[in-house]
């Protein structure tokens, strides 16, 4: 993937064509496979000084931030999503790929952005928030995080061993050579090469974030029931460790009656029975209802809850399927993964709370003239 470029506009081309010519696409529509998994920006109206640098999960690509950047720019927020080395294409992509490319994608974008702005904030969904924290507590001059699904911690007591195995092996599963495992805009499987360079990512995350505190503002949204995060465990972590009074959680779940928390906690219940939803699932966070793809009547149904042949119909078929966290079953209903936010416009306006809470840097900090847009080459 073409890394280097002196400017976004540069980056977003080659990356786009890189995409083009090296995906392996899985629909008819290869158009919204380019767009979807290719970096974009989106320059607001009415500017208001501020950028944001969205940062996607290991497997995902920019089409996480698909909602989330319209919404922000709305609201006069430059927005830039950047795509990870590795993604975007086929899983084999990301053989080779180390944190430290991972690394260098988000430090030239960074860089990129401050040439014309000073407030910028960094998104980040699961891995993305790992490199989001790093880049934070290494640079110190980053305005706040928005934090999806924060993979600082997983349930998986294996991770430890990839590295090792890793040595020998290549892949944990092959991929299947028709479908690459592959989603419209997400791997469901990818090498251990991947999985290596995501350990790296929340060893130092962890790290950073047990022995220091984050002065500036972070929005975290977390889910009890995540499949992939120990959030149960993050929860408390983030609440010690979130020193700035603007500062804010949302979980979704119930917490432990015995577990004290600070008022920065807000949490909403993640079982809906009136819109079939039982849980909230990992990478339900950023995405709105009315996702064209991953929304309640998008086009997109992850039906793989270790079903049986027979479930996996039912669950793609039915027009009363229920939602609910990965693995999620009850006997009766066909489940899907749950892949947005019902609360997504209550969240979004939370989120803007704390964006606003904080001050510019300066009266008219990095907005961006006609004549020095970043749509020229």
């Amino acid at each position: 993937m073409p890394l280097g470029q002196n400017s976004f506009y540069s980056y977003e081309l080659q990356t786009k064509a890189f995409v083009a010519e090296n995906r392996h696409f899985v629909t008819d529509d290869k158009t919204a496979e380019i767009e979807g998994n290719s970096p974009f920006e989106i320059v607001p109206k009415h500017p208001n000084g501020k950028a944001i640098l969205m940062i996607h999960g290991l497997g995902d690509s920019p089409w996480t931030y698909h909602d989330f950047a319209r919404t922000l720019a709305d609201q006069g927020y430059l927005v830039r999503a950047i795509l990870l080395p590795g993604h975007g294409t086929k899983p084999q992509d990301m053989i080779g790929v180390t944190s430290e490319d991972w690394t260098r994608a988000v430090n030239e974008q960074m860089d990129l952005l401050k040439e014309k702005y000073k407030d910028i904030w960094i998104a980040g969904f699961s891995t993305g928030c790992n490199l989001a924290i790093s880049y934070a507590e290494k640079y110190k001059d980053v305005s706040g995080l928005i934090l999806f699904s924060p993979a600082v911690k997983v349930r998986t007591s294996l991770l430890p061993l990839a590295p090792f195995v890793n040595l020998f092996v290549t892949w944990l599963r092959k991929p299947d050579e028709t479908t690459y495992n592959m989603g419209p805009f997400k791997y469901n499987n990818v090498p251990l090469d991947a999985i290596v360079a995501f350990k790296h990512t929340m060893d130092d995350a962890d790290a950073l974030l047990k022995e220091k505190k984050l002065d500036i503002p972070v929005v975290v949204m977390m889910t009890e029931h995540d499949s992939v995060v120990d959030t149960q465990n993050l929860l408390p972590l983030f609440d010690r460790q979130l020193a700035n009074p603007a500062s804010k959680i949302i979980w979704y779940g119930s917490v432990p009656k015995d577990l004290k928390l600070s008022e920065k906690v807000i949490v909403k219940t993640d079982y809906l029975p009136e819109e079939r939803i039982k849980s909230f699932a990992h990478m339900s966070m950023s995405y709105s209802p009315d996702n064209p793809w991953y929304g309640a009547n998008g086009k997109y149904r992850f039906c793989r809850n270790s079903m049986s042949a027979e479930d996996i119909k039912k669950c793609r078929e039915s027009k009363e399927v229920w939602y609910g966290a990965w693995g999620t079953h009850d006997g009766t209903h066909p489940f899907a993964r749950l892949t947005f936010n019902p609360y997504y416009n209550w969240q979004a306006a939370e989120i803007l709370k704390v964006l606003s809470s904080v001050p510019s840097k300066t009266a008219d900090s990095g907005i961006i003239k006609p004549s020095e847009s970043s749509r020229e080459p």
